[in-house]
């Protein structure tokens, strides 16, 4: 179960300003919550879901947390600036980084257009890439910073979403290779994998026989019987942002039930 400061007592990020893209449903709303909860200022983040990302705002704002919502592409540098610049109007400096604007199009292999790749691979991998440089500077400043990359299971078992699971991949490397350069800095980099995570837009978006078996699938691969939900995941979240994370970098750390295609 998730702990947060209402079972412990403590906030873990009192303070700390913290950008959660793509946040505005999913694994990233359940991430600003959390770290809302943990006292965080935070940057709620969304393309074209206006109502939702204002939803999950007001709902931080009722329990005492404090929060935006800032529409933005991260794959589009402009956009990633107008992030900074209304999160430094506002709350000031970033502490905590979480890379988790992501898409997975359903589109095979053979039927994929060159446009369709670029589009996941832009704001899946070059999304992180811009986000991280734009707040590189106010963490190289502070001495200290936290940038969480989100990969999914995908990237280790295999997915016949190519444009997906070669995104996802591409996450790890990333993480890895800017944990080194940041080091110095007392910056941490850190990468978390999920595993089956049942989302809204999961259960829109496939055919229903299509998602059941897939459902199956997944839960026959994981020791634990059942797919997680984007609380679920929330632990490891406030884990990498807090000081309780000071000393661990370049990690990878699947949350997956115990996905057993390693």
């Amino acid at each position: 179960m998730q702990k947060t400061n209402e079972s412990t007592g403590m906030e873990r990020l009192k303070g700390k300003v913290a950008i959660i893209t793509g946040s505005s449903s999913g694994i990233g709303a359940a991430v600003a919550k959390a770290y809302a909860l943990e006292g965080a200022k935070v940057v709620i983040n969304h393309v074209g879901d206006k109502k939702a990302a204002e939803s999950i705002k007001e709902k931080i704002i009722e329990t005492g947390g404090n929060a935006i919502a800032v529409e933005a592409d991260v794959s589009n540098s402009y956009d990633v600036e107008k992030i900074i610049g209304e999160t430094h109007d506002i709350f000031g400096p970033v502490d905590i980084l979480v890379n988790n604007a992501g898409i997975y199009p359903r589109d095979l292999w053979e039927t994929m257009t060159e446009e369709k790749w670029d589009r996941v691979i832009d704001v899946n991998m070059k999304g992180h890439f811009l986000c991280s440089k734009a707040v590189y500077k106010d963490m190289q400043k502070a001495k200290y910073g936290k940038i969480i990359n989100v990969s999914s299971i995908a990237a280790i078992s295999g997915c016949h979403l190519v444009h997906y699971g070669s995104s996802k991949t591409g996450v790890i490397g990333f993480t890895r290779g800017l944990a080194l350069a940041l080091g110095p800095y007392n910056i941490c980099v850190n990468v978390i994998i999920p595993g089956a995570i049942k989302v809204v837009h999961e259960i829109e978006l496939d055919d229903e026989q299509e998602r059941m078996e897939a459902e199956k699938t997944a839960i026959k691969s994981q020791c634990i019987k059942r797919l997680g939900t984007p609380e679920d995941t929330v632990g490891a979240f406030i884990f990498f942002a807090s000081h309780e994370s000071d000393w661990i970098s370049g990690h990878c750390l699947s949350v997956d039930g115990g996905w057993r295609k390693y």
